[in-house]
């Protein structure tokens, strides 16, 4: 299987440690995080500028509104969650269980 490229529109397959550092790495992008149980049913939504932390086998993605408000998505950290990202930033990670979990750019960085 050969990686996808950017020019042919499709996702590109990457780690889950590549997906939460391009979260890392662009602190001042808003985004929004979805979490889908493995139905596909919507369990949580949350928008701002997100942030992670890391505990011993979870990941918890915090939005923060920047006006005092926040709010946090704990996912597990499973080494055969499957992720993807779109040539549009939208990153998409699905666990084992089927449930998987969002984020997606949102327009209006606050800073570069």
């Amino acid at each position: 299987m050969t990686t996808p490229d950017w020019r042919d529109g499709q996702p590109l397959e990457e780690d889950l440690p590549v997906v939460l550092g391009l979260i890392a790495d662009s602190p001042n992008q808003p985004r929004r995080a979805r979490l889908l149980d493995a139905a596909g049913e919507e369990r949580a939504r949350l928008s701002g500028l997100l942030t992670w932390e890391e505990g011993e086998g979870w990941v918890r993605l915090v939005a923060d509104q920047g006006d005092g408000l926040s709010a946090s998505l704990t996912i597990p950290l499973d080494p055969d969650a499957r992720c993807a990202i779109e040539p549009d930033g939208t990153m998409t990670c699905t666990l084992p269980s089927g449930a998987t979990w969002i984020t997606t750019p949102l327009p209006g960085a606050r800073d570069s």
